[in-house]
């Protein structure tokens, strides 16, 4: 390079940047003219000072920061003016927006610069200034304000920052500085044509082939500065992609065409379908206008029928009358013969033998009376012991043994048992006749007392009294598992006295409850609205599964008690309940536990009286009678 080259060439010779990226305040560099080299590791700051470069250099419409890392990366590079005058160094997650935002070093309102020295050797230097001011927290570009400035002078960057740090302020910056070149607002063309002129380069697009170039750090050969950072793209490939466009649009249609038919395919068989379904809903229609008149035409035959039998039974009825007729006659005929044929016969003596008729009736009558009067005396002294004689002896030895009895009383404490027995036996027969006419008059085998506490409460709440039922009114044992039923009856007492209250109506039922005083133990439980499912039963013989629970609004809440709490088998036998942990047998021996067992004789587990299951009490009716009866025997 020649002396002349070397002197006259303007080279940048010094650099001065101020809250630049993460340059936070003043820095200033003084440029080798032979040569300069800017090195450091990854994030240093390397090309932020060569973007602080291409913003002086280059035209907003071109810029491009961080070029050389956007030509070979595939990620997208978001450094603007605004994140370098900000001052962004990280990204992070923003929790209540859901997306990623920056952060930076200066988020208020702040001032930035740049400022470039060239120098030639022979002339005044130029110095290139561009200032930045961001108000308030914004972040876009457009909120962005910026002077650019040109002058021959050796101010330093700081010098500008009365006119920049309170917004851009360009009036006294070109009085104080006169003679410069200021542009601001964005309308900077005046900035780069002087710089144009000042460096000799006659044309704009040369600046805009600079800031290539500072991307051009992996070109491998000179093909490739050429092609991709000199020449226009050629025509043809605009013509190229149009064409690939224009296929696009054709295979689009062709495709659009495609669909269309394949629609059309789709829509005739709907409409084929649509007609079959009109075909078949006549055929419908006219099978159910055939169906309604099966009866219509039914009925007319059944009415010609019966007027064809009518006819025939006023014909039958008819004919009757004279049938009738004809016995009337002959009736009246054979009353004449009879009363001919009385009189002959009490011509002949026939008072006599109608006298003997009588006494013949009289001794038949006597004879029943006698029998009926022998069974009650024998049934009086089979109560004592004694059989009824059979002979006129053993009827005297009888009447004397019973003499001599009488009189020898026996003791008065014998007496008195007599009477405590007769007491007792009437009580028994009375409390029997009563609970026997009660049931006649209700189909539950729910004890009397408690019924009638049924009755009062569904008198004041107002509601019938099936909204009320005892839990055991709902239950019953299944016919095929009749021979369990004293056992299950045993397992299920607990439950099936209960009243079953419905939610809606519990708090009223409490409050009339509590404040009557009802002379009998009465448990009632809550029903809710809905009941969860009962669990599975563990055992197939379980008594879950031999009782049958009647259908309706209880029914759910029935079922869960029973799976609930009277999972209980029905073994065979005593040896069979080491086998289950709840068990019963068919004599009442109960499992309660692991080790706890019960057996509640109180009654004959067989004894029909004491059942309370089931919405039917006649079975228990004809036992009650039974018992009336042998009652009645023992009274007697």
């Amino acid at each position: 390079m020649t002396e002349q080259l070397w002197a006259t060439q303007w080279r940048l010779s010094h650099m001065e940047v101020v809250n630049w990226g993460t340059f936070a305040g003043h820095h200033a560099f003084d440029i080798s003219r032979a040569g300069h080299l800017i090195t450091g590791a990854s994030g240093s700051g390397k090309s932020s000072l060569l973007d602080a470069i291409a913003a002086v250099l280059t035209p907003d419409k071109w810029l491009r920061f961080n070029a050389a890392a956007q030509e070979t990366s595939t990620g997208r590079d978001d450094r603007s003016l605004m994140t370098y005058v900000r001052g962004a160094w990280s990204k992070e997650t923003d929790e209540f927006e859901d997306r990623t935002v920056s952060s930076y070093l200066r988020p208020g309102a702040t001032w930035s610069g740049i400022l470039l020295r060239f120098e030639d050797l022979e002339n005044a230097p130029v110095t290139l200034v561009r200032l930045f001011h961001a108000r308030g927290n914004a972040t876009d570009n457009a909120s962005l304000k910026d002077a650019c400035v040109i002058t021959r002078g050796d101010q330093a960057l700081l010098d500008f920052a009365p006119y920049a740090d309170h917004g851009i302020d360009v009036s006294p910056l070109k009085a104080d500085l006169s003679p410069v070149v200021v542009t601001s607002s964005g309308k900077n063309r005046p900035f780069y044509a002087r710089l144009r002129s000042l460096f000799g380069i006659t044309s704009e697009n040369a600046l805009h082939l600079l800031h290539k170039t500072q991307a051009a750090k992996n070109l491998g050969t000179l093909d490739t500065l050429f092609r991709t950072f000199m020449l226009d793209e050629p025509t043809t490939l605009k013509r190229a992609n149009n064409a690939v466009e224009q296929f696009d649009e054709l295979n689009d249609a062709h495709q659009h065409v495609v669909d269309l038919r394949k629609q059309a395919d789709v829509l005739r068989l709907a409409v084929d379908a649509g007609e079959a379904f009109d075909n078949a809903s006549g055929d419908a229609n006219a099978a159910k206008r055939l169906s309604d008149l099966v009866l219509p035409y039914a009925d007319s035959i059944k009415r010609d029928l019966a007027a064809e039998a009518l006819l025939d039974a006023r014909a039958h009825v008819a004919a009757t009358k004279i049938d009738a007729e004809r016995a009337r006659v002959d009736a009246d005929e054979a009353r004449a013969s009879f009363d001919s044929a009385r009189l002959a016969t009490a011509q002949v003596g026939g008072t006599d033998a109608t006298h003997l008729r009588a006494r013949i009736e009289e001794s038949e009558r006597r004879v029943v009376e006698t029998d009926e009067a022998r069974a009650r005396w024998g049934a009086r002294l089979a109560i004592v012991g004694v059989e009824i004689p059979h002979s006129a002896e053993e009827f005297t030895e009888l009447v004397t043994t019973a003499r001599r009895e009488l009189d020898n009383p026996p003791p008065a404490q014998v007496g008195y048992e007599l009477h405590d027995q007769h007491s007792s036996a009437r009580r028994r027969a009375e409390a029997l006749d009563k609970e026997i006419a009660e049931l006649r008059h209700r189909q539950s085998n729910i004890d009397g007392d408690l019924l009638r506490v049924r009755t009062y409460l569904a008198s004041e709440l107002g509601v019938p009294e099936d909204v009320l039922p005892f839990a055991g009114e709902l239950l019953e044992v299944r016919p095929e598992h009749a021979q369990w039923s004293g056992a299950i009856e045993r397992v299920l007492a607990p439950f099936a006295t209960a009243l079953l209250v419905h939610e809606d109506m519990l708090t009223a039922v409490r409050h009339l409850i509590d404040g009557k005083y009802l002379g009998v133990r009465l448990r009632f439980e809550g029903v809710p609205q809905t009941s969860e499912p009962p669990p599975r039963a563990s055992d197939p013989r379980s008594v879950v599964h031999r009782v049958a629970v009647a259908e309706g609004r209880f029914a759910p809440y029935l079922h869960r008690r029973l799976g609930a709490d009277f999972d209980v088998a029905c073994v065979d036998g005593p040896d069979e309940l080491d086998g289950v942990k709840r068990g019963i047998t068919m004599a009442g021996l109960s499992k309660r536990s692991a080790y706890r067992y019960e057996k509640n004789d109180r009654w004959p587990v067989d004894d029909r009286s004491k059942w309370v299951l089931g919405g039917n009490n006649d079975a228990k009716v004809e036992v009650l009678l039974d018992q009336s009866s042998e009652a009645r025997r023992t009274l007697a």
